[in-house]
């Protein structure tokens, strides 16, 4: 990352590719950087800049078309910011990785194209990690190990409740947010407590499970009722020798698992939701005797891991992966971690857009 920073390119590649190939050491890492080509087409503003790998820049061209609403909206809302963020926008597909001492991000957006829904997506990314440089940075809040779950699941929310709203999406977002977090509180609080308490075993290998669109359920919803005023002054200095919970409880008035319990009250029965017919399960194979694979058309671009949420008939959530080039598709496939004659339910969430199926027993 520092011979990304430095503009040292050629050494980055070259130790990327020793990671790569270094079983050992490629084995401890979380993500992949990739390689970075620069196009020698970079933009920059007051509180960000991006630098633009030469395989993507067309497309990078595209999503820094209205790139000044950005600069507006951080101006109005962050009028103390004091980051200035590099955003390397590359090749390849997330995660995207940020560098919180250098103020580096290595947004990938080569898996998206050029449309309107992909560009809300890059806009809500540049500004979601802002939010995370700016709350470390300017608010003195810090993830500390001892609290590393609590504190990602405020941090997270707070951070995608600004991206969106930059983007111009929090409507839509919230009623997606809304309902995956209604799917996942049929199990109980204490399955997602136990998912937010063991952030990073859920964020890095059950991928599947919506813990970022909770966290911004969550924290919309504590904005509704206490204000926006109140999560800053909740940020602001939360160091990493100060409890979380006190200071929640100081902010707040209750506990974490109050809030928990009441915003859990506050959302709406997915199952009352007046259903539209958006989505169609084309076909089905079993690839293996752990694994369905399925074929789908809709009439919105979906990304199946995140919008198509797949529960067996004891509500536990099932695995959901794809390997698709492109992220959001209206036709694709993906496939289910379950075994013969298991009954599938489906949730497929597209913004505001909810349906429901049922499959008696999969093959």
């Amino acid at each position: 990352m520092l011979y990304l920073h430095n503009g040292q390119y050629q050494r980055a590649r070259e130790l990327e590719e020793y990671l790569q190939s270094n079983p050992d050491l490629n084995s401890q890492r979380r993500f992949a950087i990739g390689d970075f080509q620069p196009s020698g087409f970079e933009y920059s503003g007051r509180h960000f800049r991006v630098v633009i790998d030469s395989r993507v820049r067309d497309l990078s061209e595209y999503f820094l078309l209205n790139i000044e609403t950005v600069t507006d909206w951080l101006a109005v809302n962050f009028p103390d910011i004091q980051t200035q963020t590099t955003f390397f926008f590359m090749d390849g597909s997330g995660p995207s990785p940020f560098n919180g001492n250098l103020n580096d991000v290595y947004l990938k957006v080569g898996h998206y194209r050029k449309r309107p829904h992909d560009c809300e997506i890059v806009i809500h990314a540049i500004v979601h990690e802002i939010t995370h440089l700016y709350l470390r940075n300017t608010l003195g809040f810090r993830v500390c190990p001892e609290e590393f779950g609590i504190r990602k699941f405020f941090d997270e929310g707070f951070a995608q409740l600004c991206g969106f709203r930059a983007a111009n999406a929090f409507d839509r977002k919230r009623a997606h947010a809304n309902t995956c977090a209604r799917a996942v509180t049929v199990a109980g609080l204490s399955y997602l407590g136990d998912k937010v308490n063991d952030w990073d075993a859920t964020v890095f290998h059950m991928r599947y499970y919506p813990l970022y669109q909770s966290a911004l359920s969550f924290v919309i919803y504590l904005e509704e009722q206490y204000g926006n005023d109140t999560l800053v002054k909740l940020f602001r200095n939360s160091s990493c020798d100060k409890n979380f919970n006190n200071i929640i409880i100081e902010k707040f008035g209750i506990a974490f698992q109050n809030l928990l319990e009441n915003w859990a009250e506050n959302l709406s029965d997915i199952s009352s939701t007046d259903e539209t017919e958006f989505f169609k399960i084309v076909k089905t194979k079993r690839t293996d005797p752990q694994s369905l694979q399925v074929e789908y058309n809709s009439e919105f671009s979906l990304y199946p891991p995140k919008d198509i949420l797949v529960y067996n008939s004891y509500a536990k959530q099932l695995p959901v992966s794809s390997n698709q080039r492109f992220r959001y598709q209206e036709t694709g496939l993906f496939t289910i971690e379950c075994p013969a004659n298991t009954p599938l339910n489906f949730v497929i969430v597209f913004d505001n857009e909810l349906q429901n199926i049922s499959i008696e027993k999969c093959l």
